[in-house]
């Protein structure tokens, strides 16, 4: 299993990463992969398209959590979490 925390732009080698790690399915040896993306509000979350495609895709192998810290109103979904990634 890999867990994954990343903001912002800090997305883009993340990706990548992403790409070599969920690769071909026969070439597989990681069962799970939990991303958690911090991101100010849902417009600007970079490469959300990609991301939720992924999550269709993979299914339980792919997980990714938003956090939205600019928020006031999250949407209703388990995806996403009104807040800074921190400590606690």
């Amino acid at each position: 299993k890999i867990g994954m925390i990343v903001g912002g732009t800090g997305i883009t080698p993340m990706i990548q990463a992403l790409h070599a790690i969920l690769g071909e399915e026969k070439d597989n040896i990681v069962e799970e992969v939990v991303l958690l993306y911090g991101s100010k509000s849902k417009s600007e979350i970079l490469g959300k398209e990609l991301l939720d495609s992924w999550s269709e895709k993979y299914g339980n192998r792919f997980t990714v959590v938003h956090a939205l810290s600019d928020e006031k109103r999250v949407p209703s979904s388990n995806d996403y979490y009104g807040g800074r990634i921190d400590e606690a």
